[in-house]
């Protein structure tokens, strides 16, 4: 058998805080460990009431083919996420249930609200959180943000409303809110939504491929918003399986494997599949935890 990776589930509790993004306000997040993906990386954000993150960029060019897009979901609170295109500063309003892919603007989100603003997130290609790559933004102000090279996009919100969910699973009878994706935001390398499973519920039987394109393995992370489970898979015939509970942070890894609903309210995740070149040609649901 390959070195086929086994699913890895964390709880949020248990993973020390990082402040690599963070302002004078305080901003933090804890972060899946990059050691075990390739690609992916899951994490969420806390900001305090008055809170904010420093400017930041994403880049859009990392090699042929590859940006880094980070997109994010607002699990509660509001806010405003601040950038800067063709000389004028931007605001984009945003509220829980909403999610956006941030581009490649310089930018940055602040609380606005009354109560912390969590916001779980999935960023690709994963890169290194090195403090002193973040060193230049921390005293950019609007006037000192320079201008893109080239002409980029603006953020994509969408509004989890506006997203009926489907149900890809025949069999495990789950359904999806196919949130962030090629169609919905012109996303490149990743795909992120929301996963509803009633009690009984589930996705179906499978499994990720370890080289899908560029070298690269397809990965599925996702963060458990509300309710409990069960992760199932199978190595050598036999079959394993991992409790799922509030909090948890899970990679799926590439054996074989499905999720269910052992509890008695729904299950609610937050998932991102990386890279989307099988669910852009409709080989595999959009997201497929």
């Amino acid at each position: 058998m390959r070195n086929l990776s086994i699913p890895v589930v964390i709880n949020r509790a248990t993973i020390a805080k990082s402040r690599i993004l963070s302002s004078a306000m305080s901003a933090y997040s804890y972060n899946f460990p990059n050691v075990l993906t390739k690609l992916g990386h899951l994490g969420v954000c806390y900001e305090p009431v008055n809170g904010s993150t420093t400017w930041h960029t994403h880049p859009w060019k990392l090699g042929p083919e590859i940006c880094n897009e980070d997109i994010w979901y607002v699990l509660r609170g509001k806010g405003v996420m601040y950038y800067k295109r063709a000389g004028e500063l931007k605001a984009l309003e945003f509220k829980q249930g909403d999610i956006v892919h941030s581009k490649h603007l310089t930018n940055y989100t602040c609380n606005t609200g009354d109560k912390i603003l969590i916001i779980p997130y999935f960023d690709v290609p994963r890169l290194p959180f090195d403090e002193r790559a973040y060193e230049n933004f921390r005293s950019l102000t609007p006037a000192d943000i320079p201008e893109e090279a080239r002409p980029l996009d603006p953020p994509v919100l969408v509004h989890e409303e506006d997203i009926k969910p489907i149900c890809p699973f025949p069999e495990g009878g789950a359904k999806i809110r196919p949130l962030i994706t090629h169609k919905t935001a012109g996303s490149m390398l990743a795909n992120v939504g929301i996963f509803i499973a009633e009690p009984g519920e589930g996705s179906d039987w499978h499994s990720h491929p370890l080289d899908i394109w560029m070298g690269f393995p397809e990965e599925d992370l996702f963060f458990v918003i509300k309710g409990s489970g069960t992760l199932y898979f199978r190595l050598n015939d036999k079959q394993y399986e991992i409790p799922l509970r509030e909090e948890d942070l899970v990679f799926t890894g590439h054996l074989p494997h499905c999720v269910c609903n052992t509890g008695d309210e729904p299950l609610i995740m937050f998932c991102g599949l990386t890279p989307i070149k099988r669910a852009v040609e409709g080989e595999i649901p959009e997201i497929c935890p």
